[in-house]
């Protein structure tokens, strides 16, 4: 923390030179606290010291540098503890372990507009493509995702044309070495002057070359394609996504295809006038491995944002997936929402195993094969006040399906969480 006190004097100082030669500077700052109690996530029966609870803190202070409407720079400096974990800048005594409390900058990038129709931003930041079903910032995690690379931008009249160019891995290494490195690039349309029950439309290409990054002397090409509509008319709302990808992984004279998709559909209805009563339906698939040795069909769902899909305990992540979503939500008071929901998941392929977001969870997979992985139900309630503060609660259970042993017993979670916004 003191180096983030640091950080902010340096730019408060940087910021009053700045302003002698016309350049503005905003401030913007975050703050937020969080418990979270996990229960049982290895599912195993009678297991009373299964679990875990702790405090996480993270500060957020960002700086916009701006010389008229042309010329921008943002910086976005991270802090993240652990409250008494001596890894993350505590000490059970009362002390600081030594060079490790760090503070990160998530974000740091130039933009320039070049015309009334270009822009260009150049370093580091996040990028989000729709709906965040394969690109997405990820902002509930402890650190955001963010890319590094080229962000190109044109204004047409019928759609934002978004051309980037991304360093995903660059290991460095001694000369003449093979090292890993990954590279992105793609092209994102969100079309514009769209029909009133159509507020979203974006079609996505992305070409992902790789080499060392899966497995030494290995090498891959993919191609990424997708498609979100939503919007909604009268009371009524909907989302749709679709994505797949196909390419080619070689080491050395051996390759293998690389296929899979996934599709992401959610319908719902308001009555406005009962505290805005939402109900709202999902479905879920994604391609999981088949028996085909000559190829790979588990879904890789590369960056999505994970915790807003596949329900909020972040057990169950994306590939080999398929569930069903039912939730209800209302708004007793302004700026509030209390919802509850229930998942009920299972495998696409029965073969193939489950995948999990959170490191822990899960037992035993039962020698009779089956595809019923379990089910999920949430209930949360959030409250944002004027003054930038937001609170919000969680409690979740998941319930292990005839995919686990007949032993495996209920995980469950709680959340408590404070936020103040500047």
């Amino acid at each position: 923390m003191k180096k983030l006190m640091f950080v902010v004097a340096s730019l408060a100082l940087a910021s009053i030179a700045m302003a002698a030669d016309g350049t503005e500077t905003k401030f913007s700052g975050e703050l937020r606290g969080r418990y979270l109690m996990a229960d049982n996530p290895s599912m195993a029966p009678d297991a009373t010291a299964d679990g875990s609870s702790g405090w996480m803190q993270r500060t957020k202070m960002g700086v916009t540098f701006s010389k008229g409407e042309d010329l921008m720079g943002q910086f976005t400096f991270m802090h993240n503890a652990n409250w008494g974990d001596a890894a993350n800048g505590g000490a059970a005594n009362g002390g600081v372990a030594a060079g490790t409390s760090d503070v990160w900058a998530s974000e740091a990038w130039g933009f320039w507009k070049a015309t009334d129709n270009f822009s260009l931003r150049i370093g580091r930041g996040g990028f989000q493509i729709a709906d965040g079903s394969v690109v997405g910032t990820n902002d509930w995690a402890e650190m955001p995702k963010a890319f590094e690379g080229v962000l190109g931008t044109w204004y047409t009249e019928f759609a934002n044309i978004h051309g980037f160019g991304v360093k995903g891995v660059d290991s460095t290494g001694a000369v003449g070495t093979d090292t890993p490195e990954a590279n992105f690039y793609g092209l994102s349309f969100d079309v514009k002057n769209l029909p009133e029950a159509l507020k979203m439309a974006n079609v996505h290409f992305l070409q992902i070359n790789s080499h060392d990054v899966i497995a030494a002397g290995m090498m891959t090409n993919t191609l990424r394609y997708g498609l979100t509509l939503g919007g909604g008319l009268n009371n009524f709302d909907y989302r749709a996504t679709y994505a797949g990808y196909s390419g080619e992984a070689k080491m050395g004279a051996t390759s293998a295809d690389m296929t899979g998709s996934m599709f992401d559909v959610e319908a719902g209805y308001t009555l406005p006038d009962y505290m805005k009563w939402h109900f709202g339906v999902l479905y879920h698939m994604d391609s999981g491995e088949d028996a085909d040795a000559s190829k790979t069909t588990q879904y890789d769902p590369f960056h999505y944002n994970e915790h807003e899909n596949a329900g909020l305990m972040d057990v169950i992540a994306w590939g080999n997936s398929t569930y069903i979503k039912v939730g209800t939500s209302i708004a007793p008071w302004e700026n509030s929402v209390i919802g509850l929901d229930y998942y009920m998941f299972s495998l696409s392929e029965e073969a193939d195993t489950v995948n999990y977001q959170t490191a822990g969870y899960g037992a035993a997979r039962n020698a009779t094969l089956s595809d019923a992985v379990g089910s999920e139900i949430d209930f949360y309630a959030t409250k944002t006040y004027a003054n930038g503060f937001s609170a919000g609660l969680r409690y979740g259970v998941f319930t292990p399906g005839d995919y686990y042993v007949d032993t495996a017993e209920a995980a469950s979670q709680f959340m408590l969480e404070g936020k103040f916004t500047f």
